[in-house]
């Protein structure tokens, strides 16, 4: 891999991040907004579990921040 292909991989994960960080801020703002896991997983084409263990993680890191 070369140094052009090494910068734009690295400015692709760096979307993907954002990306990610904005569902998961999402996902805790829909909780609070008295949403179910259930409806919540349906918004984003997730398992309940999955709504559930992004919900805790995003919620944990926030209240530690």
């Amino acid at each position: 891999m070369n140094d052009r292909e090494d910068k734009l991989k690295q400015a692709r994960l760096q979307v993907n991040k954002r990306k990610m960080a904005e569902r998961n801020a999402q996902v805790v703002e829909l909780r609070k907004e008295g949403k179910t896991f259930q409806e919540i997983a349906d918004k984003f084409g997730v398992s309940r579990q999955r709504a559930h263990v992004v919900f805790q993680k995003t919620n944990n890191e926030l209240l530690n921040e």
